[in-house]
């Protein structure tokens, strides 16, 4: 406010510019409403209209002119007894044609489509922190919506469609399961006695089964890294599980039994192509939410209006004092944004 005003008169950037519309927050609230700003104007389909599950909205859709837009409408009339999440009708209307009962888990093909007429492009800029898709960007990448994902959805390019044509992007060996490092054929302690040993004698002794420690003993391995068929205490072999796990068998003299053991759990295969459940598939990872979001502007030609990496610290509204020390190509503002 005090870069604005001083001493009663308003100072105003030399880089100052005028705008029609100036919507602050490039969320998808903001990405739709530049959609529509750019002369994309919502039509309603008569024939998918007429398979609506709501016979009162359908009856008031078939009343009205379906050439004309819903923007020449009176929307608010189109729009009551509606009901949904939203209080606010017109989005109730917009969420009723675009997703037809969405909230009762009917799958409907949207009902509304959107066609181009330049001349009621509307001059607007879209303002935000970061790139176009606002929080999204900023939610943890590997949770999912709570909304299904064509919710997501903006006018003109479907969740869906998008999907299809940018594939996500795997990992390199995102599909090989994760290994752990090889375990030492003996441990530190043997491996210095050892050592010792071959000093002495001028050549590599391996250590027998009475001057192993324990865990070495266990394992079934001489110093020569070798695995033993049968030690001392009765151990036939060691093999490697299918699944990465050590089985080993024990055989007791006494019974004449073999005796099965696992020393260690199987690995598990942490693949990104995971078997999911039906409710999970029809939700849409964060982080391809916000790819989307900010690949739409692209893909729909609004990056002209969008200025991106900024912060509004102020709105200040103009009244008659203000209009006659503004420039004549300002004289029409009614709100000044800085930032």
């Amino acid at each position: 406010m005090k870069d604005l005003y001083s001493k009663g008169n308003l100072l105003l950037h030399k880089d100052t510019i005028y705008k029609d519309v100036v919507i602050i927050g490039n969320g998808p609230s903001g990405i739709s409403l530049s959609y529509m700003l750019a002369g994309h104007w919502p039509y309603w389909s008569p024939e998918k209209a007429q398979k609506h599950p709501d016979e009162l909205l359908r009856a008031r859709l078939n009343y009205y002119d379906a050439q004309k837009s819903l923007v020449e409408h009176d929307l608010f009339s189109l729009a009551d007894g509606l009901e949904g999440r939203s209080t606010n009708p017109v989005s109730l209307l917009l969420d009723s044609l675009q997703h037809p009962c969405a909230d009762l888990g009917m799958d409907l093909p949207p009902m509304v489509e959107y066609r181009h007429h330049p001349e009621k492009e509307i001059d607007h800029l879209v303002l935000g922190r970061g790139p176009p898709g606002g929080s999204w960007h900023r939610m943890d990448p590997n949770l999912r919506t709570l909304s299904l994902a064509a919710w997501m959805s903006l006018p003109g390019l479907p969740f869906a469609d998008w999907e299809s044509r940018h594939p996500p992007v795997e990992a390199a060996g995102g599909d090989e399961p994760v290994t752990s490092e090889p375990m030492p054929s003996v441990c530190a302690r043997c491996n210095s006695e050892q050592t010792k040993r071959a000093k002495r004698t001028g050549q590599k002794v391996a250590l027998s089964s009475s001057s192993k420690c324990s865990k070495c003993h266990r394992s079934g391995t001489d110093g020569n890294n070798n695995t033993s068929g049968a030690g001392n205490n009765g151990m036939t072999g060691q093999q490697q599980h299918g699944d990465g796990g050590s089985v080993v068998a024990m055989l007791d003299e006494r019974t004449g039994k073999v005796n099965v053991q696992l020393l260690c759990p199987p690995r598990r295969n942490l693949s990104l192509k995971r078997q999911v459940s039906k409710e999970v598939e029809t939700r849409a990872l964060i982080s391809r939410v916000a790819q989307y979001y900010a690949s739409y502007v692209a893909e729909m030609g609004l990056e002209r209006y969008f200025m991106n990496e900024t912060i509004v610290t102020t709105v200040v509204p103009l009244d008659g004092k203000c209009e006659t020390v503004l420039p004549e190509r300002f004289r029409n503002g009614r709100w000044i944004v800085a930032g």
